[in-house]
């Protein structure tokens, strides 16, 4: 018992270390999206998050040589507010910087895709402490191959319920080759669920997937809790993985959506973000493997007690994840 107190404590401790963790989800970044037509025109997407039900007053500053020949158009829900408009330029935006205004006062990031008539893509990213940027024009297969795999690594990297996942994975499989084994079988089953969903064969609401993939989550941490060897999940990690896998791939398909896939290099653009996920998945189970190795060299901590400092912490994190985006629905 006391072991177990002493457990729930920790974890308690270490989820108030890292609330920014458990509010990861609260501002998403926005998305400024410029599609390339003729005579250098463009079509301007621009998804920027809400904050409360506020629009974040994010503003796009084109260059001067650039006039809105269109009024925008808006859409809206309960997460994101959604504008499309046209621009007409005298020249080529390759070579031109773009700012984004008032977003040194938020918390969130702008990510900016920019397609060419030639189908060559520039992706960059506005922070709040980079709020200019300059568009390159770099070659077509190979900057969108270089693109969505950067993309996939950094969503995986910071994707912290994808990620908490995982690492429940990690300390149930145990063995290297259960580790393989089970990251494996959640890599196929969340790439066929990210190729069906980018291919508009299966749709389904992104709402109840976030909160089946916290479900997941909290489940995994409550059979880390239980640590029964003779369950479903502790001698078939791989199935567990697989069968959830299903779920987190239409996670990946909801950020692949927001970010668009190029008109020209779809099937480069989709496979190459699905690589740059199992990257980052190797990078942090690497991460993993590799800070294990030197706590053993170091400390002497009972797997016991990481095992019930891990549960509770995953499973306060993904509750909360759980009872928020449940929430959401109404």
């Amino acid at each position: 018992m006391r072991r177990l107190i002493k457990g729930w404590l920790l974890g308690v401790l270490i989820t108030g270390l890292f609330a920014n963790i458990v509010m990861a989800d609260e501002i998403r970044p926005a998305f400024l999206s410029l599609l390339e037509q003729t005579n250098h025109q463009y079509q301007v997407n621009f998804k920027v998050p809400l904050h409360n039900g506020t629009r974040l007053s994010l503003q796009a500053q084109f260059p001067a040589h650039c006039a809105a020949i269109s009024a925008p158009s808006v859409q809206q829900d309960e997460l994101i507010s959604n504008q499309r408009w046209q621009i007409q330029c005298q020249h080529s935006l390759a070579g031109q910087s773009l700012q984004i205004k008032s977003l040194n006062n938020t918390r969130t990031d702008v990510l900016l895709r920019v397609e060419f008539a030639d189908g060559s893509l520039d992706m960059q990213r506005f922070t709040p402490a980079q709020t200019q940027l300059q568009i390159a024009k770099p070659d077509s297969r190979l900057s969108i191959a270089a693109s969505y795999t950067h993309m996939g690594i950094e969503h995986i990297l910071i994707g912290w319920d994808h990620l908490l996942f995982v690492l429940c994975l990690v300390f149930i499989a145990g063995s290297l080759k259960r580790i393989i084994l089970t990251i494996t079988g959640f890599t196929l089953a969340h790439s066929v669920t990210l190729l069906a969903t980018s291919l508009n064969w299966v749709q389904v609401p992104i709402a109840p997937v976030e909160a089946v993939i916290a479900l997941s989550i909290l489940f995994l941490a409550c059979e880390l809790l239980r640590a029964d060897k003779t369950s479903l999940t502790w001698r078939y990690p791989a199935l567990v993985s697989s069968t959830f896998g299903l779920i987190h791939g239409f996670g990946f398909a909801a950020v692949l959506t927001e970010i668009g896939l190029p008109q020209n290099g779809f099937a480069t653009a989709l496979l190459f973000f699905n690589l740059g996920v199992e990257l980052g998945q190797l990078i942090f189970i690497g991460s993993l493997l590799l800070l294990a190795w030197i706590v053993r060299q170091f400390c002497t901590i009972k797997r016991q007690d990481l095992l019930h400092t891990t549960a509770y912490t995953v499973g306060t994190v993904s509750a909360f994840w759980l009872v928020e985006r449940t929430v959401s629905f109404f």
